[in-house]
Order: structure tokens, then sequence, then C-alpha cells
């Protein structure tokens, strides 16, 4: 698989220091046949909101990836008010915002044998940028939400063609040495990878 990742932090080795490598591809996604590749996973704050970047100008070519049978899993994006969705084969809006609370988890199969409240950590935060369900898509399908209302999503998936993209808010990345978000990171991949 490949990964895109443009944070300074060093999640790259992190990862593979827990079994998660593939091709990084920042710099060299408009040259790189993505049909060499079953899963894209995009890390952190890559999908830039307020400047030319390399995954907006590569849109056109991330949807035919995934409408072709690709899938991407992204995590952990930035919901500034710039925020742009339109690597996305459907639009999404985000929330400027985070959470602390216990998550309401709707889809087994992604969190079989995990309570919410597993997600809690004093006043460590829970989800980063809530995607806002009204100004989202209906083609996404929520996973988890962020709130007990249900008006803010934690996980979304949506169907493209033959792939799918899978978006995930959790605190992962920022928790990563948290069994419950190592496995949620892990199993976030798997879902979409196991379609």
């Amino acid at each position: 698989f490949a990964l895109f990742c443009k944070d300074t932090c060093n999640f790259l080795s992190m990862l593979a220091g827990l079994g998660i490598a593939g091709d990084h591809l920042v710099g060299k996604l408009a040259e790189t046949d993505l049909s060499d590749y079953d899963l894209l996973v995009v890390l952190t704050n890559a999908i830039q909101y307020d400047e030319p970047d390399e995954l907006q100008a590569n849109a056109e070519k991330l949807k035919t990836f995934v409408h072709d049978g690709g899938s991407i899993a992204v995590f952990q994006q930035n919901g500034r008010e710039t925020w742009d969705s339109s690597v996305f084969p459907y639009p999404m809006k985000l929330v400027i915002g985070n959470t602390a609370t216990a998550p309401t988890l709707a889809d087994e199969r992604l969190f079989a044998g995990v309570k919410p409240e597993e997600f809690v950590s004093g006043e460590r935060r829970v989800v980063y940028y809530p995607i806002d369900i009204a100004g989202t898509d209906e083609k996404w399908h929520h996973l988890a939400y962020a709130d007990d209302e249900q008006q803010q999503g934690a996980v979304a998936v949506c169907e493209y063609g033959k792939g799918q993209v899978i978006i995930n808010q959790f605190a992962v990345l920022d928790r990563i040495g948290e069994p419950v978000m190592r496995s949620l990171m892990v199993d976030t991949v798997k879902y979409v990878l196991d379609k």
C-alpha cells in the first residue's frame, strides 16, 4: 500500500514499528501509477486547506483510483473554515472543535468488542474536528459519532465505483500508544480492505 503523510512528526517510522509500512508518496503522487496499490493511507493533516496542495491537485486521479477498486483510509484531518473535501468522491464538512467524551459506536464490524468508555482517557481528546453530518453528502455512511445526538460523526465511509473511502477523525495518531486507538487504526484499514 501507499502512505501520504506531510506531518513533521515521525508518524511513518512509528507506524513502521507497528508493522504498518508502505511507499511514501508525498511529492510523487502525480507521477505514481496508483493501480499498483490497493490502498492509500492519508495521515494527519495531509489534506491542506489554505494553500495549493498535492492531494487537491490530484483529486480526479484519487477519485479514479477509488472508482477502479482502490481504497483510501484517511485519519485525523483539520477542519478549519477553509477545509476542502474535493479529494473525496462526495462532499464532506468538518466541525471546528473536538470532544473528550465517549463516542457513539454504530458499526459492529469496525468496533467489535469495544466499549465507548474505552476511548475516554481523562481530558485527552477522543475526536478532533468531527464530521458535520448536516453538511456532508448522504452517500457517506456513519460508523461512529462524536456525540449522543448523532449530529457529529467520528468515522464515515462511502463507496464509489468498485472502491471505498473511509475517514476516521478519532485521535488515533495522537494516542497511538493506547491499545484501543492502535487497534482502531489497524481495524479502520482492514475495514476497507476486507470489503
